[in-house]
């Protein structure tokens, strides 16, 4: 009895032939599998519980946080009504590195 010369399968990303194993269900080489099924859609998913969806690194980009009106408000309020002695000695100090 002769054997059955069986073509041997290759991944179906163009331009590769690596050769694939006999269990091999999703058509792709171990490279282009982990890059991803490119048939499937490639938008990030919410993995980590945030309404913003994850980058592919795992980071999360977060925006800044607005600052609050009352707050600066205050500080500006605060910083007119100081005396010049105190408003030297903290201009001081922040160019020092003491604060």
């Amino acid at each position: 009895m002769d054997p059955v010369q069986v073509e041997a399968r290759t991944c179906k990303v163009a331009g590769c032939n690596e050769v694939l194993g006999s269990r091999n269900q999703s058509g792709l080489c171990g490279k282009h599998r982990h890059r991803g099924d490119p048939r499937r859609n490639s938008s990030a998913s919410s993995a980590n519980g945030s309404t913003n969806p994850a980058k592919r690194n795992g980071s999360v980009s977060v925006s800044p946080p607005t600052p609050d009106p009352l707050v600066a408000e205050r500080v500006n309020r605060l910083l007119a009504n100081l005396p010049i002695e105190d408003k030297l000695r903290m201009c001081e100090a922040w160019l020092a590195g003491r604060i």
